[in-house]
């Protein structure tokens, strides 16, 4: 075995047999020069591994940025701001008794809608609580919100309200024709033809819109499977809506969810309604599965026969999806 900086064989010994090759005449370096060396050649290794990383990334980076789209959101813009929670443990007393209980991050909301204040740095927002107005105490990450969209037929009824309730007449005939603006091909819409008692409310799809000419072309929807009377009367939430069909043999008798072998024989049911005949109470909406109206629409569906409730019409109780208690007693004595 040997050892040292510059170790020595017994092979290489037997050849320093003369006094110009022995072994205190081989050059040997002081440890300090020799530590000076190590220190020199380290920093350029260091120096080319630096280059090497730094070019790799650049060329990483180049390559990511080309599928980024940058997002930025304006002030008092409503936002979802998604939340990074850990779990955190309980806290023992002296008895064992859980003094402080734990919390299990993945049973906690982890998201919730705020508003955009103003930007901090390109990559920063501040936030503010729609409800509260308190502010967010730390800077939020432009990685941890999202734009929050806003259905459209939310938007429209919540713009329209105040028209159509306790308004003029000026006010509800601008609210009747952005309701008429606000219909969407393709999409879905609750209506009433005027000339039908104020709670008859009618489902359809719409499948062309003139603005210009106040028309509309819909295909009728039903609330159960086969109808030789039609129950206008039902809340829309207890029952599926579905396309309606009829035979040219017998045009009063609809079909709804015929079977494919049937449907070459059937026809849609299908007819252009023009604005003075009928009245929008829900402008776009798009159904569930099975046929189901979202629980929204069936709330906004409410508020207009709540209306006509206390115009007088206390008949369209019998078709409140979600009644009150008060108003489930006045049901009763109908």
């Amino acid at each position: 075995m040997t050892t040292g900086r510059q170790p020595l064989t017994p092979i290489e010994n037997a050849f320093m047999d003369s006094e110009e090759l022995s072994v205190t005449a081989v050059p040997y370096a002081a440890l300090e020069d020799h530590a000076k060396e190590i220190v020199k050649k380290l920093k350029a290794a260091e120096e080319a591994v630096t280059a090497a990383r730094g070019k790799s990334l650049s060329k990483n980076r180049e390559r990511f940025n080309q599928s980024q789209i940058e997002e930025r959101f304006q002030p008092g813009e409503t936002v979802r701001y998604f939340k990074r929670l850990t779990a955190r443990r309980g806290i023992a007393d002296a008895d064992g008794n859980e003094a402080v209980l734990g919390e299990i991050s993945k049973l906690k909301l982890r998201n919730e809608p705020y508003k955009v204040t103003r930007q901090l740095t390109p990559t920063t927002y501040q936030l503010e609580h729609p409800e509260t107005g308190k502010l967010k105490s730390r800077p939020v990450h432009v990685a941890q919100i999202a734009r929050l969209r806003i259905p459209l037929h939310e938007r429209a009824v919540e713009e329209l309200s105040p028209h159509t309730v306790g308004g003029s007449e000026r006010d509800v005939v601008l609210a009747e024709d952005e309701l008429w603006e606000r219909l969407r091909v393709p999409g879905h819409v609750v209506f009433r033809f005027k000339d039908d008692e104020v709670f008859w409310l009618r489902v359809a799809e719409v499948l062309a819109v003139d603005l210009e000419g106040g028309t509309a072309e819909l295909w009728y929807h039903l609330r159960s499977r086969r109808h030789s009377t039609k129950k206008w009367d039902e809340p829309l939430f207890l029952s599926p809506q579905h396309p309606e069909y009829f035979a040219e043999r017998n045009p009063s008798l609809s079909y709804v969810k015929p079977k494919k072998e049937k449907l070459p024989g059937l026809r849609r049911r299908q007819g252009q309604v023009d604005k003075s005949d009928v009245e929008i109470v829900v402008p776009y909406f798009v159904l569930e599965s099975a046929g189901k109206v979202p629980r929204k629409v069936c709330a906004m569906a409410d508020g207009y026969l709540r209306r006509q409730i206390s115009a007088g019409a206390t008949s369209a109780l019998v078709s409140l999806s979600f009644p009150s208690e008060k108003e489930e007693r006045l049901r009763k004595q109908l």
